[in-house]
């Protein structure tokens, strides 16, 4: 009999999510409050509904008498995720508890403390803005919601005035109306590692470096390239490794996979914020080609079964990839896309893994996508011999790949560096 998976989200990662499930066999039905979400035009059936009301949700789900429920990319999708998962007595990897301290970066923050996981400075202030808090803040600083994501609501100060803005605009997208004020860490190597836990046993699956690119100023950088495998791995073994696993034990975190993005400053790495659940960077297209493990298809299978299987993570685990491997981000300004160019030919180069598209030909990005990454045209997955083959193929997909808008003028923002190419040198820095 078909199982059925009801997926909270239909963002342009879900499609690639909603694809698996149907190459499983799966029966796939989307719930969100996006009309034309991209995972909607493949999956077997669709609503249109808020995941917020989740009594709606739950609704849904028993009418349909889904086998599983499935949630990836979006911080916000988690709970009630679980909370379908709790009305219906179905499998779901995270408990509240433990979704509550890894989604809040404040909460996030205290956890790292308690296991001696060093973070990125931070400053006491809240909506009050008292005066003796603002005499220790030292400029620039960043302040973001604390319970958001995708750099919704970020913004850089150099000023006491801009951190009033700031404030203001982060709480804007904080539904706990929690901020949280870091010292602006921009100077500093941009990383990320991934994990799969299965059973309990925590293993790193792979670690990026990140080229970061300022789109607008005062606001969240974004990522524009990242590089597998890291230059920092052997900082994270001797460092991290242990305090990370002693944290995962000690929140109880059994199965599924979670990723931390951090800093490396003067040698020390420090975590700023982190998931539990499917990282948008999708770097499980990577694992799966070096390593062969699909974390994707380990969360679905889990969805159905309650069981994290398809590999064996602690064996097969390799973060030492044996291919330097990359997804480049194409990143776009406001507009409205008239027409795009040269995709077919980027997708036929056996060098290109996959490409995830987010937009297509009519599709419109406002000005409040600048500096979020919800200004993610596509991402293009790499896998090549070096690094001197990398920047063969970002040269190729950058001088073949264009999005214009109704007046014909480039879409496309500024992209990586190939000349400068500074993640891209023996040392990674």
């Amino acid at each position: 009999m078909t199982k059925k998976i009801l997926f909270l989200g239909g963002t342009g990662a879900m499609y690639d999510v909603v694809e698996t499930a149907k190459r499983k066999g799966i029966y796939t039905i989307v719930v969100d409050y996006y009309e034309n979400s991209p995972a909607k035009k493949i999956a077997d059936k669709a609503y249109l509904a808020s995941t917020a009301d989740v009594e709606k949700v739950v609704g849904i789900a028993e009418a349909e008498r889904i086998d599983g429920i499935f949630t990836g990319f979006s911080d916000a999708n988690l709970l009630p995720a679980r909370y379908v998962a709790d009305r219906l007595n179905l499998p779901f990897y995270a408990t509240a508890e433990q979704i509550e301290k890894t989604t809040s970066k404040l909460r996030f923050k205290e956890v790292c403390r308690t296991y001696g996981i060093p973070v990125v400075p931070e400053y006491a202030l809240n909506e009050e803005l008292r005066g003796e808090d603002l005499k220790n803040i030292r400029y620039p600083v960043i302040v973001k919601p604390a319970d958001s994501w995708a750099s919704k609501g970020v913004s850089v100060c150099e000023t006491e005035a801009e951190l009033r803005e700031a404030v203001a605009y982060a709480l804007q997208f904080s539904e706990k109306k929690e901020i949280i004020v870091e010292r602006y860490m921009a100077e500093y190597p941009d990383a990320c590692m991934y994990f799969n836990i299965q059973e309990g046993e925590l293993t790193l699956s792979c670690m990026c470096d990140r080229d970061m690119k300022l789109v607008q100023k005062g606001k969240a950088m974004q990522p524009n390239a990242l590089f597998y495998p890291s230059a920092y791995l052997d900082l994270y073994y001797g460092q991290l490794e242990e305090k990370i696993r002693n944290m995962v034990n000690g929140l109880g975190m059994r199965d599924g996979t979670m990723f931390m993005q951090c800093f490396i400053a003067d040698g020390i790495i420090m975590p700023f914020e982190m998931g539990y659940r499917l990282c948008g960077a999708s770097e499980y297209i990577l694992c799966n080609a070096e390593n062969g493990i699909n974390s994707c298809e380990m969360l679905l299978d889990y969805a159905l079964s309650g069981k994290f299987y398809g590999a064996d993570t602690k064996k097969r685990n390799r973060p030492y990839f044996a291919h330097r491997d990359g997804i480049l981000l194409i990143l776009l300004r406001a507009g409205q896309i008239q027409r795009i160019e040269g995709l077919e030919t980027i997708k036929a180069d056996p060098r290109i893994l996959k490409v995830l598209q987010f937009y297509y030909e009519g599709d419109g990005l406002g000005e409040e996508t600048t500096a979020t990454l919800n200004q993610t045209f596509a991402r293009i997955f790499i896998q090549a011999r070096d690094n001197d083959e990398m920047l063969e193929v970002i040269k190729f997909i950058q001088e073949n790949l264009h999005v214009y808008d109704e007046e014909g003028r480039s879409m496309i923002v500024e992209g990586y560096d190939c000349e400068q190419g500074h993640l891209l040198r023996e040392d990674g820095r």
